[in-house]
């Protein structure tokens, strides 16, 4: 006899519900029993009051499916973005000069003042990360600074999809399309008057 939900649904294999309602779904990872939990089963279903928006159980099977089809690792959904910018600044250590790791630094400041810095890279999308860079926008940065910014989690993603841990980077776009091209101020060389005050 198939099991089913409090709404009469069936479930399918490795599906149930909990007794206080929320889904599972049980799966098999490196020999290890593995969990997927939600408050919902289908994207369609009304959300739980009080409870914290999250994907319905079925999407996230799909998800993990979709994954493992396309060869992703497994343990790919527990990397964050803060994990995967270490992973790819000690990868670049070893190659690079000083000040260039003191940029990177500088840019993992400005990256860890945001909210994708804790977030899951299985997380990200293109949408998502577009709005990253509307949001470094609206903190005042400059063009340049953005891009350089911008550039060190695209350059940590290329890793990850290296790794199998994505599919493809989804902070892959034109910046300049995002966010508009930068202006730079303009310069004036200086007049005989302040380059005395200068040298003085």
């Amino acid at each position: 006899m198939s099991r089913r939900d409090k709404k009469g649904r069936k479930l399918n294999i490795g599906e149930a519900q909990r007794a206080d309602g929320r889904y599972v779904y049980v799966f098999r990872n490196n020999k290890k029993e593995t969990y997927l939990y939600s408050w919902t089963l289908l994207d369609t279903d009304p959300w739980p009051a009080g409870k914290r928006p999250d994907k319905s159980l079925r999407t996230k099977i799909a998800e993990l499916k979709s994954r493992e089809a396309s060869g992703i690792k497994k343990d790919a959904d527990k990397i964050t973005v803060k994990s995967m910018i270490d992973i790819y600044i000690n990868l670049r250590t070893p190659v690079v000069r000083k000040n260039t790791l003191r940029n990177y630094e500088s840019e993992r400041n400005r990256i860890a003042n945001t909210d994708i810095y804790l977030k899951r890279i299985c997380e990200l999308d293109l949408l998502s990360c577009k709005k990253w860079a509307l949001e470094l926008k609206g903190l005042g940065l400059a063009y340049d600074t953005i891009k350089k910014t911008v550039t060190l989690l695209k350059s940590a993603l290329d890793v990850a999809v290296e790794n199998n841990w994505l599919v493809k980077n989804p902070c892959d776009f034109q910046l300049s399309k995002c966010i508009g091209k930068g202006t730079a101020e303009k310069r004036y060389p200086l007049n005989e008057v302040w380059k005395e005050k200068y040298l003085d």
